[in-house]
């Protein structure tokens, strides 16, 4: 079996960006998996509710198929973003499902908000993520 270190995907950036028109949000989120190297996942979306937080979750869920593509062949679909109140903070919630060798599943993943959207987003699916795929 893998170390736990060899397996651990960290979170470096999340970015988000609206276009200069304002109808597009742009996401790029970096992941790394320690002696195995950088992935880069980007999102693009028109403007919609909970926008930002939707597109850099997208952008995460892109670089982690290139994280754990290589080994296993999955799939991921981004089902719903939401923020929540809970013990008076903020925070946001993703549902999502993962499709490995023809068996699907839904996660669902949770991270307090704090002052950077982009991240708690992206930490939100590494969340729901972690455990069905060992990679943190």
């Amino acid at each position: 079996m893998a170390s736990k270190a060899a397996r651990v995907v960290v979170l470096h950036s999340a970015e988000v960006h609206r276009a200069s028109m304002g109808d597009r949000v742009l996401a790029r989120v970096k992941l790394e998996r320690p002696s195995r190297g950088f992935y880069i996942g980007t999102a693009e979306l028109g403007q919609a509710p909970a926008g930002d937080l939707r597109c850099s979750a997208e952008a995460a869920l892109h670089a982690l198929s290139q994280a754990v593509g290589h080994v296993t062949p999955v799939r991921f679909e981004l089902r719903d973003v939401e923020t929540f109140e809970a013990f008076g903070k903020e925070a946001v919630m993703v549902c999502l499902t993962v499709t490995i060798e023809h068996q699907s599943r839904t996660l669902m993943g949770f991270c307090p908000v704090g002052e950077d959207r982009a991240k708690a987003a992206a930490r939100a699916v590494l969340d729901a993520t972690n455990r069905l795929l060992g990679v943190g």
